[in-house]
């Protein structure tokens, strides 16, 4: 029998439309929002762009927060006494665009900004359209690369079955941050070769870069990746005022970083996590390195081990990405050592992270590099394509690892750091019919379609990477599908299956208690007030 026709052209595209218009519909078809909750990180980032817009201001407890707490995610200024976000002003920056955009539409007849409007609009800016884009950048550079079906599926499993996906709808910065981190760092790569390189375009990949830290301290760390970059790129012959280039255009956002810090903190050095009100985040902070230390056996099980906050219950695919970069380091070419080497940096570091995060999804301060497991899981999928044993491992994890993503995303991607949440909150709050406010039509069927879309989305993307299937394998390709879904089923029931947690019903009660609509607890005032004249 004569091989099939390569597709054309014309249907690689089609297959393209319908594949992105899927991911944005896993990503953006809902958007909870729990006005009853309104979450410490996102609140004082809204309060400080309304400050900004209305007043001039970028403290939280002026006159702009028309009367609204700042919540705990604060800390007090030395130099004026006033309150402001502990966290570093980046991700206020798209809040700033959003609210004034309101005011526009406001001004020209339209309705006045609510706080679920400005809510909504932030987040929609500063997290999901950084997410898509940051997605298209993996993509494109991947295909570029030559990874093909593989590199596809990677893109998927990094949107759709890691804790990146909960955060693509949330404006806690983690999205932003990793998109200014990859689309900083690709440049770089590129504005700094030696043959094709430009002094423009490394300045402006210094300055994309290091924006990441202004959205996430943590970021700060990647750096050093990115100076043994240039070290690496000065030795095989690159011009100095290139590099040279690169390093002034990072200092750039550093610099307005450190002026923000001083005027506000009274000190270039001094940021928020130093001066925050929160007693018992002033002791986590006060450990180590703004919380940075060696790792404990706590810390591991936080950031390893625990189903609300584990790399490997969340992301276990991220781990194996890493594990196999690094087997493989010296036959790797550089991108793909940058991208694995900053992904194990980041690991290491998290692990003697204090901090867990509080209320979340995953390890969500990982997220920032999680999209560069991409190289490993493109390579990873190559290499499975002649073991069927190491095939079905991979997609049972990547199902796995979907629905649980996908269910928090859509669910409550709030999750208390105890217990077995996956037990305690999530599967008890979809089987009682409780999807969030939807782009589709109410009830539990919103809820099983953005359930079910990512995680077979997922689930093409990885048997489509393990092939190509001629006719004589597809008994094996139905084997691979059929074991690797009961191997999901199988870690789903085990995940279900870990211990529970005391005030596991009190929690439960206390979400059931801020849903929205029927939540009984009044919710903060939704309506912004007039400024006080």
């Amino acid at each position: 029998m004569p091989p099939p026709d390569p597709p054309s052209p014309v249907a690689d595209r089609r297959r393209d439309v319908v594949m992105a218009g899927l991911v944005v519909l896993s990503l953006a078809g809902t958007m909870p929002y729990f006005g009853r909750l309104m979450n410490a990180n996102e609140r004082p980032r809204l309060l400080q762009a309304m400050a900004w817009v209305d007043t001039g201001e970028l403290a939280v407890d002026g006159p702009a927060a028309r009367g609204i707490a700042p919540g705990v995610d604060v800390a007090r200024s030395p130099v004026d006494g006033r309150l402001y976000p502990n966290k570093p002003p980046g991700a206020t920056v798209p809040a700033v665009v959003a609210y004034s955009g309101l005011r526009v539409i406001a001004a020209l007849g339209g309705p006045e900004p609510t706080l679920r409007s400005l809510t909504i609009a932030s987040r929609l800016l500063g997290a999901l359209l950084p997410t898509l884009v940051l997605l298209w950048l993996l993509a494109r550079r991947l295909r570029a690369r030559g990874a093909g079906a593989a590199g596809d599926a990677a893109v998927l499993l990094v949107a759709l079955a890691t804790p990146l996906t909960s955060y693509a709808r949330l404006l806690f910065g983690h999205s932003l941050a990793a998109c200014l981190l990859l689309a900083g760092t690709l440049w770089l790569i590129d504005g700094t070769d030696p043959e094709r390189g430009s002094w423009r375009r490394a300045l402006a990949a210094g300055a994309l870069a290091a924006s990441a830290v202004t959205v996430e301290y943590l970021a700060a760390f990647a750096g050093l990746v990115l100076a043994g970059l240039l070290v690496a790129r000065g030795r095989r012959g690159t011009s100095r005022s290139v590099l040279l280039a690169a390093v002034a255009g990072a200092l750039l956002p550093v610099l307005a970083l450190a002026g923000y810090h001083a005027a506000v903190f009274g000190s270039p050095l001094a940021t928020g996590y130093h001066h925050v009100v929160d007693e018992g985040f002033a002791q986590t902070h006060g450990h180590g390195l703004l919380g940075l230390g060696l790792p404990t056996a706590h810390s591991l099980l936080e950031h390893l081990l625990s189903p609300w906050g584990g790399l490997l219950w969340w992301a276990p695919l991220v781990a194996i990405a890493l594990g196999w970069g690094l087997r493989r380091w010296r036959g790797l070419d550089l991108e793909a050592r940058v991208a694995t080497a900053m992904l194990l940096l980041l690991t290491v570091l998290l692990l003697g992270l204090a901090q867990g995060g509080g209320w979340r999804v995953g390890p969500r301060y990982l997220v920032l590099v999680m999209p560069l497991a991409a190289y490993g899981l493109a390579g990873l999928l190559h290499a499975a394509r002649s073991r069927p044993l190491v095939a079905v491992l991979l997609l049972g994890l990547a199902l796995a690892s979907a629905t649980i993503d996908a269910l928090a995303a859509n669910l409550f991607p709030h999750l208390v750091p105890h217990g077995n949440p996956l037990a305690d909150l999530l599967l008890p709050l979809a089987l009682e019919g409780r999807p969030p406010p939807t782009l589709l039509p109410g009830g539990p069927l919103s809820l099983a379609i953005v359930v079910l879309v990512p995680v077979a989305l997922v689930g093409w993307g990885m048997l489509r990477a393990l092939g190509p299937w001629p006719v004589a394998a597809r008994r094996r390709l139905v084997s691979i599908a059929a074991l690797g879904s009961l191997l999901a089923v199988a870690l789903l029931l085990a995940a279900l299956a870990g211990p529970s947690h005391p005030e596991a019903e009190a929690d439960l009660e206390a979400v059931r208690s801020i849903w929205e609509p029927d939540g009984p607890r009044p919710p903060v005032r939704r309506e912004l007030l007039p400024l006080p004249q």
